[in-house]
């Protein structure tokens, strides 16, 4: 039974796409979540999770947001589309193709 409340919370949950740009290296890593700052904490080794190819960049940052989204299926298209585009050009287009926002260099949190 638990495991069908988590998928029906997660299907009524509201997901985001994420552009992060590595403080180190030049690598961008492209994600869904439904708490991006704790997705962030977690790349960054800060809390458990985190994928492990973003282990070899941190610190990371986020560079663009684009959600909330009508569904976890949509964010997945967008972050399957974001995905195929060259690093350069990621947190430009899930801005234009999410309505999402971009985040200075500088900045690096979320606000």
């Amino acid at each position: 039974m638990t495991s069908e409340k988590s998928v029906a919370a997660q299907s009524e949950a509201v997901w985001f796409v994420y552009v992060l740009a590595s403080q180190v290296i030049t690598a961008t890593y492209v994600g869904i979540s439904i708490d991006v700052e704790r997705r962030l904490l977690q790349h960054n080794g800060e809390q458990r999770g985190g994928a492990r190819s973003t282990r070899r960049g941190r610190p990371w940052q986020v560079r663009a947001v684009s959600g909330p989204m009508a569904s976890r299926g949509a964010a997945l298209q967008l972050e399957h589309r974001v995905k195929a585009a060259p690093g350069s050009e990621r947190s430009m287009l899930v801005c234009e193709l999410g309505n999402g926002r971009r985040i200075p260099a500088g900045e690096g949190g979320l606000a």
